[in-house]
């Protein structure tokens, strides 16, 4: 994952330590690398590049002949053919014309490939089992991002991971600290919250968008994760 801020720089934590964020400059995350805001920011504007770490890892093997890539978290600063990217991907998420959907991907991919010029590298065996197991991991929670409103048991991640229910549960655990169903819960409140944010949809429809099947269960849960009911939540963010 890549963060460009396009208007203002910030502050963030980044396992723990201190980052600042800054405007023109790329700034990498590896899988799993925890981050955050480190105080409330209002008004802030980033094109946020996902990279599925599979295609990343692979451009990185054509590329170097290695695809186990460890991303430094130094700030890459743009030059004018990373502004031109940035620029029409912009306006390729902004106007949804035909062949989108191409012209995103064909974009993302120049601008992958930028990147790996420009970047510090650092690779690992990557054939290690703690590289395996962090795939395995990582995978994992795209698989539940691109799923969220579908529904996902430990058993069917586990079978795409071709691994043991419990084998996949203790890899999924020593890299997230957390079960493979408690992380699914709480990418399914980010989604939910966000959504109260930005869309005008009702709750029953954010709900089911976000993989919750019971309103008195998303309603509870989302309560003890943000300390208010949904209805609330969405009241006093747009106040």
């Amino acid at each position: 994952r890549f963060i460009f801020p396009l208007n203002v720089s910030h502050r963030c934590q980044v396992d723990g330590v201190e980052t600042e964020f800054l405007t023109d400059h790329f700034h990498a995350l590896n899988p799993l690398q925890a981050h955050a805001f480190s105080q409330p920011v209002l008004d802030v504007c980033v094109l946020q590049l996902e990279l599925s770490p599979t295609f990343f890892q692979g451009l990185a093997h054509s590329i170097y002949g290695n695809g186990g890539l460890l991303l430094e978290n130094t700030p890459i600063q743009a030059d004018r053919v990373a502004h031109y990217l940035v620029e029409m991907l912009l306006d390729e998420l902004e106007h949804d014309e035909i062949g989108h959907s191409i012209m995103i991907e064909s974009l993302a991919t120049q601008l992958a490939i930028w990147l790996l010029r420009k970047m510090d590298l650092r690779f690992v065996d990557s054939s290690s089992k703690q590289h395996r197991h962090q795939l395995v991991v990582v995978d994992a929670i795209d698989y539940m991002k691109r799923n969220l409103a579908e529904e996902l048991s430990v058993e069917e991640l586990a079978k795409t991971a071709q691994l043991s229910i419990s084998h996949f549960t203790r890899v999924f655990k020593e890299h997230t600290k957390s079960t493979p169903y408690d992380y699914l819960q709480e990418l399914r409140l980010e989604r939910a919250r966000q959504l109260l944010k930005i869309t005008p949809g009702t709750i029953t429809e954010i709900l089911l968008n976000s993989g919750f099947k019971n309103h008195s269960h998303f309603t509870k849960a989302f309560k003890k994760r943000y300390g208010q009911s949904p209805t609330d939540y969405r009241n006093h963010t747009t106040e």
